[in-house]
């Protein structure tokens, strides 16, 4: 199966993904693991991986700045073949832990 991305090297795995013949691959990233109280928020994304579609800028959410972080989950939106956001409460984090809270979150 021929790349979709040649010139990018932030898509490596991806492509590799879609030389197995994956067809969409998701990103997903959380929020909240750290705080001792609060929920554990993910997000998860299938963007298209046509170079004309990539949104610059797009990288962990911890290394963006907030306000860049919110015009980019705006980009992402408008872009994404499907986005998804959940999370796990604090009462079911200290019911089963938050390895495994954030597990089921993703």
């Amino acid at each position: 199966m021929k790349k979709v991305i040649d010139v990018s090297e932030k898509l490596l795995y991806e492509n590799e993904l879609l030389e197995q013949g994956y067809k969409f691959i998701a990103g997903v990233d959380e929020v909240g693991r750290g705080p001792l109280a609060g929920p554990v928020v993910c997000a998860a994304v299938v963007m298209p991986l046509e170079e004309k579609a990539l949104i610059p800028g797009v990288d962990d959410s911890k290394k963006v700045a907030e306000k860049k972080r919110k015009i980019l989950a705006e980009q992402i939106k408008k872009v994404a073949v499907c986005y998804k956001i959940a999370q796990t409460e604090a009462d079911e984090i200290d019911e089963i832990n938050i390895l495994q809270a954030t597990i089921k979150c993703m």
